[in-house]
């Protein structure tokens, strides 16, 4: 009797195993993930988001005079201790074009930094400079919600270092996702996770190699989905993040919390125009690089401007 239950508990857990791996034997490719996520995402053809950003600057060190500290007593006078300086709450408004055309703008004190991408290329602007024509790890939030169509989704992700031939289940925060781009449970690479569940997008882990460094990863998370309704005939909801958190080494660097929406706005014709931006504002003095061939060909630009106005 001994006998015929320890077989029965063995040819159990055979089977266990059996379904378990048969479970993770296929899972959907890359591209089909992808698809399911663009349905999910909503009909939308353009939509405008306000946002509230918020900055957490980094610990310093400090003297913070007579201030106490909970876990050493009273603090010396000119003792240094880790200060957390209070948060940076800005404005913010993103413009989506979708498939592919993006436009950021957040304001402060001193005016606006710009961010705008297109097929046409990038323009970044910052205290009213043009400061760069290329995408950093931050912009590259918006890949899974802008570019709605898988091809072209696939081949951002690639630029973004992501194997898309790559998809496996993973769980996270109690989710199972599938993870495009790396093998449940390796971390090590760049990699979107989408919930089995809604098709959603969760996080996107932007890893990178930098030269003489260890990696540097930055993970994007989108939290708190909400339905926008889009009036089409009848209310059809297109969703978003109500927070999308940037996060390295574990802790929060920054986050974007949405305030309100424009769904399907009519934008003016420049709204999305990279080389109007780029027309518009000057390279930054820091970023100009004043070679002897630089000032020579300014000194030429200079004289065929003076021949101009006298030849009027």
């Amino acid at each position: 009797m001994k006998t015929f239950s320890r077989c029965m508990l063995i040819c159990a857990l055979a089977c266990f195993a059996m379904t378990a791996l048969s479970a993770q034997a296929y899972v959907l490719p890359a591209e089909q993930v992808l698809e399911f996520m663009d349905k999910a995402l909503g009909p939308a053809k353009g939509l405008t988001v306000t946002e509230q950003v918020t900055m957490y600057p980094s610990r310093v060190m400090g003297k913070p005079g007579d201030a106490e500290s909970p876990e050493s007593g009273p603090v010396q006078e000119n003792q240094e201790q880790e200060i957390t300086p209070a948060p940076v709450v800005l404005e913010g408004t993103i413009s989506y074009k979708f498939p592919e055309s993006f436009r950021e703008e957040i304001r402060n004190t001193e005016g606006a930094s710009i961010v705008v991408i297109s097929p046409a290329g990038v323009a970044k602007v910052a205290d009213s400079y043009l400061i760069a024509e290329s995408e950093d790890q931050f912009d590259l939030f918006k890949e899974p919600l802008l570019y709605r169509n898988p091809q072209l989704l696939m081949a951002r992700l690639r630029l973004a270092g992501v194997r898309t031939e790559i998809c496996s289940l993973g769980y996270w925060q109690g989710k199972v996702a599938y993870v495009v781009g790396a093998q449940y449970p390796d971390e090590s690479v760049p990699q979107l996770w989408i919930e089995k569940n809604t098709f959603l997008p969760i996080r996107f882990i932007v890893t990178r190699w930098v030269p003489g460094r260890s990696r540097d990863s930055l993970e994007v998370r989108y939290e708190d989905w909400q339905g926008l309704l889009v009036q089409e005939g009848k209310k059809i909801q297109h969703r978003y993040p109500g927070r999308i958190a940037f996060v390295q080494q574990g802790e929060v660097l920054s986050q974007r919390t949405l305030v309100n929406y424009a769904m399907n706005p009519a934008y003016p014709s420049d709204t999305f125009d990279v080389e109007r931006v780029k027309k518009a504002y000057e390279w930054a003095p820091y970023l100009r690089e004043e070679t002897p061939l630089s000032r020579e060909m300014e000194g030429v630009q200079d004289a065929m401007e003076d021949f101009r106005k006298a030849t009027q």
